[in-house]
């Protein structure tokens, strides 16, 4: 009925998540779906939001690779099909929209930008798939924020796109027109 729930709702088993966050329609293009992840747990979180309200977060917990913790972002492909999710590395998994559940764990390492900047390591922070789903964009948080195009259909290559404005990277977002808009944290 569209009626907003009143006050904060705690969701049990994601005490420990924090502003990695994204979204995806669920394939009834009624219901969402919302992933977040714990870094202590090394776990992957999915709870489904539908007009009888919010679930309960089913864990997958993440053998291989490490999952982003506190900082970072997620980005589903516009078809809901693949998930990505940068923070401090990257990590990529097959996303099921009917059930929520995450498969096919690919990690992949942060890789040192071209730029040399001192201070601080490695970092991806914000993702975001191409409107085709064809590739994959990272910026990355430090040393540079530099914007990294990996090529989905060509072995995950990598090109390294340039630097965003600011000492720091942030999320990225594909908008209605198409276009991939970066954000920058200037430390103030």
């Amino acid at each position: 009925d569209g009626a907003q729930i009143a006050g904060p709702t705690v969701i049990a088993g994601t005490s420990d998540s924090a502003e990695t966050l994204g979204a995806a329609p669920h394939l009834n293009l009624r219901d969402f779906w919302i992933i977040t992840s714990t870094g202590e747990r090394n776990a992957i979180l999915v709870i489904a939001v539908t007009p009888d309200g919010v679930s309960d977060a089913v864990v997958h917990v993440q053998e291989g690779g490490s999952v982003p913790g506190s900082l970072g972002q997620f980005a589903f492909t516009s078809d809901s099909r693949r998930v990505a999710a940068a923070g401090g590395a990257l990590n990529l998994w097959d996303f099921n929209a009917v059930t929520g559940e995450i498969s096919n764990q690919v990690h992949i390492a942060a890789p040192t930008p071209s730029t040399a900047v001192t201070g601080g390591g490695n970092s991806m922070y914000g993702v975001a798939f191409s409107p085709d789903n064809r590739k994959l964009y990272v910026q990355m948080y430090r040393p540079a924020p530099a914007i990294l195009q990996y090529d989905l259909d060509d072995d995950m290559a990598l090109t390294e796109l340039g630097n965003s404005n600011g000492p720091y990277g942030g999320a990225l977002s594909l908008a209605v027109d198409g276009k991939i808009y970066t954000g920058s944290y200037n430390g103030g």
